[in-house]
Parts: C-alpha cells; structure tokens; sequence
C-alpha cells in the first residue's frame, strides 16, 4: 500500500511538470567513464570556433538517467546575443517525422485503425493517381513508396488547398518498395493520414497522444510566442529572423503543422522521449504510450536491404546514419534535422544522445554539424565501460558511409539485388 501511495503521488508531482526530465546521475554510476565524456567540451566548442555555429546543447542519457549535458555558445546572435540554455527550444526540423508522425501512425496502428500494408488508395482515395494508390503505409514509414524526395516550392504558392491539390496529383516516378529514397513528401502524405484517420490536426493528436504523456511539455507545433525558441535565419519573403516560425518553407507555406517538419522542442523532452523508447513505450512516470512490440517494430528495419535499413520513421543503418558514431552497432536507431538536431539511441547499451544546434543561424552560413555528430557519438560510446554481458560485434557495420551533406541531402540508393 505504501508503495502504491509513493507511486501515485509522484505520478501527481510529475504531471504538473515538477519533474518532467530525466534526473541526473554520476556519470560513473551510469558506466561512463566520466574523463572521455569530459572531451565532449573540446569537440563542440572546437566546432563552434571552426563552423560557425552559434552554440549547441548536448545531452547523454543511459539507464534512465542524465549522465552529461551542456549548454555551449549561443542561441541567438542577432538582433541580440543571448546565452544558449539547457532549456533553449529548437526548430526540430525532420525530427518531426519520427517523433511526431511515426509515432502517431503507430499509435494508431495499436489502435486497430491503421494496418501497415493499407494502401494510399485506401486511406486517402485523392492520392489514387499515377500509380501511387499501390503505395502502402509501411512503404512510406521506411522511404520506400517511390516518390520524389521534395515537390517544388512553387506548388505551394497559392496556399495550402492548391498545394494538397498538387501533391495528390504528383507523378510516381519510382516503383513503390524498390529503392530506398529519403522523401518529405512521403511524410506529409503521412501527415495528412493521421489527421484523416484521427480526426484531429497532426500537432493535436501528438501532444494528446504522445507528449503530454511523456511529460514533453516544450514540445509543439508554433511555439511562436516563447522566448526560448532558438531562431533560425531571416525569412527570405520579409527579411525577419525566423524564431518560433519553422525555417521549412513547404511546412510554413502550409500553416507550420506538417508530417515532415514543424516541430520544437528541448534535450530534456527529447530525453524524455528515447528513454520512452528504450523502456519500451513506457514513460519516466510509467505512463505507457506505446506497447512493447510497437516499440520494437517501429525501431526495426524489416526487411530492408543493407545499407538501406530504415524503421518505421527511423532511421538503422544508411547513407544517413552519421549521428551513430564510429562505435555504437546498428542495433539502435536515429534521426537528424536540416537545422541542425539530431538524436541517436543504442538498445544494446540503453544510452542516447542528444546534440541540438540552431546552425542556420544568423545567415544560413554555419556549416552542418555532420562531422561533429559523429565525433560526439562516437566520445559517448567509447565512454561506455561495462558493455552488457552477451553484446555480439555480429551487429556493427562493416564501414560508416556518413551522410555527405544534411539529412535533407537526397540520397537515391541503388535497388536492391534481385535474391
């Protein structure tokens, strides 16, 4: 009965948001050695000076628990320098995909109102054209329906209700399930399921099924009014600093709520949220989200060939995986951002990390954090001094193919090999 009593009166201290973060631990405790998660300092401030990043917040996670996490630099240079903080909110950019979108579809996947081999045709009859009512869910989630990476921005210059006509109408150009080809518009058709299917608006349905119970109270949809919103660069139609406003033109153009970007948030809700995963599915109060096998379905890479090894909205192990470092085996899962986040979780070692940056900013000058990604991931790894008994090398890549550019660079991989 006490035990009963403790738990629900911190259910009821975490729910008004007391708590809402993952406490922090020594880092020896957490089996890091805490010397080599120390030289994290020298990478990003090195990255900074180099760069020109304006500031960066890391944060590293293993267990349950916060083992490191720092604020670096700024947040925002212009019109006025401001400190980075631990509590600085990011434009996510592509992050959206999985934390919002994917995590949505398969919430209503559980419910028993999606099925991943459902056709395009089936749930959104508009899009039944060209060949892309064949299209299924599943293809989608692993950037495998054969679509294009990005339509053009002109498609969206008479508003939303003609961009979604556009996009309804676009030609395949791909054979659905053939090639892995890492596809915006995918994401926004997967958008618009959720709202079809849900009946509620994308932002609406995350933050009642997927936030709020995590307790990511920093994460949302246009944040516009919070000062604690890293901006981006100047919107290029007015001249004015882009800050709580998403630096995604095709997201702006339709209203800031999009499968493919529109999201803000912070390390800690970020934090909150691949502790979820890696406990799975369920949050730092117990509050369950996602079921276990959810959980392992949605951060598998099916079927897919080598070197093309997409989850449902994650990415495993692909031309995009640069945030997993030099150490950390395939068995994880991850995700990065144009304007400069990025989050990689290891289930054989249950730690994550988190490195947000505003890199667009001030002028769209600062060069993609690619290189500092992987070096981070790659200090945190080595950091892990009490790898799991039975943790087999049988799941580390043969060779790391960084990612060359951002995770908005268009990779089309080849087909797979006939078997």
């Amino acid at each position: 009965m006490n035990r009963f009593f403790v738990l629900i009166v911190l259910k009821l201290i975490l729910s008004q948001g007391a708590l809402a973060a993952l406490p922090e631990a020594d880092p020896a405790m957490l089996g890091f050695d805490p010397a080599r998660l120390a030289l994290i300092d020298g990478a990003v401030n090195e990255s900074i000076s180099r760069t020109k990043l304006p500031g960066a917040l890391v944060l590293v996670g293993r267990h349950g628990k916060i083992a490191y996490v720092k604020a670096f630099g700024h947040r925002s240079l212009i019109p006025a320098a401001e400190p980075m903080t631990r509590d600085t909110i990011f434009d996510l950019a592509s992050l959206t995909k999985p934390l919002a979108t994917a995590s949505s579809v398969m919430k209503l996947l559980e419910d028993g109102k999606l099925r991943l081999k459902d056709s395009l045709a089936q749930l959104l009859p508009e899009f039944d054209n060209h060949g892309k009512g064949a299209i299924t869910l599943e293809q989608l989630l692993r950037h495998r329906a054969g679509l294009i990476a990005d339509n053009p921005i002109s498609d969206y210059k008479d508003g939303p209700e003609l961009a979604w006509s556009r996009l309804a109408n676009l030609d395949l150009p791909g054979t659905p399930g053939a090639a892995l080809v890492y596809s915006d518009v995918g994401f926004l058709i997967l958008g618009r399921i959720v709202e079809r299917i849900s009946g509620q608006s994308l932002d609406q349905y995350a933050k009642a099924s997927i936030f709020d119970p995590l307790l990511m109270r920093d994460t949302s949809f246009r944040p516009s009014e919070n000062a604690k919103v890293a901006p981006t660069e100047p919107d290029p139609a007015t001249g004015q600093m882009l800050r709580g406003v998403v630096h995604d033109p095709r997201s702006r153009s339709t209203g800031g709520i999009a499968g493919h970007a529109g999201l803000f948030g912070t390390g800690d809700d970020l934090a909150l949220y691949a502790h979820a995963l890696l406990s799975g599915g369920r949050g730092v109060d117990g509050t369950r989200v996602l079921s276990p096998l959810a959980v392992r379905l949605m951060t598998s890479p099916g079927s897919s060939p080598p070197g093309q090894k997409r989850g449902l909205g994650w990415d495993v192990d692909s031309p995009q995986s640069g945030p997993r470092g030099e150490l950390y085996s395939t068995n994880g899962f991850g995700h990065t951002g144009f304007t400069g986040t990025s989050l990689w979780v290891d289930k054989e070692t249950d730690s994550f990390v988190v490195l947000l940056t505003s890199r667009l900013h001030p002028d769209a000058k600062g060069a993609s954090p690619t290189t500092l990604r992987n070096r981070v991931a790659t200090l945190v790894a080595s950091a892990i001094v009490d790898l799991p008994a039975g943790s087999s090398s049988s799941s580390f890549p043969e060779s790391h193919s960084e990612h060359p550019s951002e995770n908005k660079g268009r990779i089309r991989a080849a087909p797979p090999r006939s078997p």
